[in-house]
């Protein structure tokens, strides 16, 4: 069993959003995985709603290596929200000051063997910016 990491992530509301988290101890070549950006846990607006992709430009989350590192696997992810998702996220649509971030949470889900566990959770802050 994972225990969930507690990772709060913050993405720029007018670019895409790009995360790498790498994994040590596991490897997670087979893997899937899932993760969702939403309005507050147990429910809200689903803003982003990702699943498992094997290209960097693909909106999801993707597989993307294996290294070893002292005798353990480490396995690395790769998290893209594309920039139309993220401007999507409008604080204005969610009834606040349009030039404010926006506080979302969101979290990932690894499967492994036909067990989905969630491995990383948190906050999901999208920043206002000014260039579009």
């Amino acid at each position: 069993m994972i225990e969930p990491v507690n990772r709060p992530l913050k993405a720029g509301r007018w670019v895409a959003f790009t995360h790498s988290v790498y994994v040590e101890g596991l490897d997670l070549t087979d893997a899937t995985f899932a993760m969702q950006v939403r309005d507050s846990w147990n429910g809200g607006q689903i803003r982003a709603d990702l699943s498992t992709v094997t290209t960097a430009a693909a909106e999801g989350v993707r597989f993307v290596g294996l290294d070893t590192v002292n005798g353990l696997p480490v396995s690395e992810i790769g998290i893209r929200i594309n920039e139309t998702t993220m401007e999507a996220m409008s604080a204005e649509a969610a009834g606040i000051d349009p030039d404010a971030d926006l506080s979302l949470v969101y979290d990932l889900h690894i499967t492994r063997a036909g067990l989905a566990e969630v491995f990383m959770r948190g906050a999901f802050i999208v920043q206002a910016g000014s260039t579009e």
